[in-house]
């Protein structure tokens, strides 16, 4: 009786390993021993689509905007009223993985992104920090949002295309690509085999315009 269990379980364990065989077998030669390629492709392509958007870079700014009111006496302006606003300016850059393109060729896996762009931008300001002085009344709740407003926009035009952080932006892009990727090849039997390449296809750009606004961020209140 114990024999005959025996003979069972071995054909059973014989039958699951064939079956095995079958289904993974190919799969695990090939990335044992062919090239694996066309598996890279598939799964990083695969792992864009879900990450979609990625966030590479964020700039901060700290300054103090001074806004001073008055009149003119004999060419002069005389101030009646001085406003003081300190404040930290953020510019969010992210890549958009949507259309990012992969190919592997000689052990080099390329991967082809668009340019990083501004996804975010906004400015925080401290009530506590905020100061008035002078003779005339003190600027209403909705004349300092406005100059609050004006403020952000304007340090937005002012950074928006400016070459440095563009370039730390990319600097960010390929770092954050190259660690997020690395992370799928490690543990594989062909890792250390292969070398990520981030390269720039603006032709995959998709058109957005930044929002001033992001929704992990409170609205400046004054």
């Amino acid at each position: 009786m114990k024999k005959t269990i025996k003979k069972i379980s071995l054909v059973v364990f014989a039958i699951a390993f064939v079956v095995v065989g079958v289904v993974f077998g190919p799969e695990l030669y090939n990335r044992l021993y062919e090239d694996n390629g066309l598996w890279i492709s598939e799964k990083f392509t695969e792992e864009m689509k879900k990450t979609s958007e990625l966030k590479v870079f964020e700039d901060i700014q700290t300054g103090k905007e001074t806004y001073l009111k008055g009149f003119e006496l004999f060419g002069k302006k005389v101030p009646t009223h001085r406003l003081e606003m300190p404040y930290t300016f953020y510019m969010d850059y992210t890549v958009d993985l949507t259309n990012a393109q992969v190919t592997v060729e000689n052990k080099v896996i390329r991967i082809a992104v668009p340019a990083p762009r501004v996804n975010a931008y906004y400015v925080t300001f401290e009530d506590e920090d905020i100061t008035q002085s002078g003779l005339a009344a003190l600027l209403s709740n909705s004349e300092i949002t406005r100059l609050m407003n004006t403020v952000r926009d304007r340090l937005y035009t002012e950074n928006a295309e400016r070459e440095d952080l563009k370039q730390q932006a990319w600097e960010g892009t390929v770092e954050a690509i190259d660690n997020l990727f690395a992370g799928l090849l490690e543990g594989e039997p062909f890792y250390g085999q292969y070398t990520i390449e981030v390269v720039l296809d603006d032709s995959l750009a998709v058109t957005e315009a930044p929002s001033d606004q992001p929704q992990d961020q409170p609205t400046p209140q004054p």
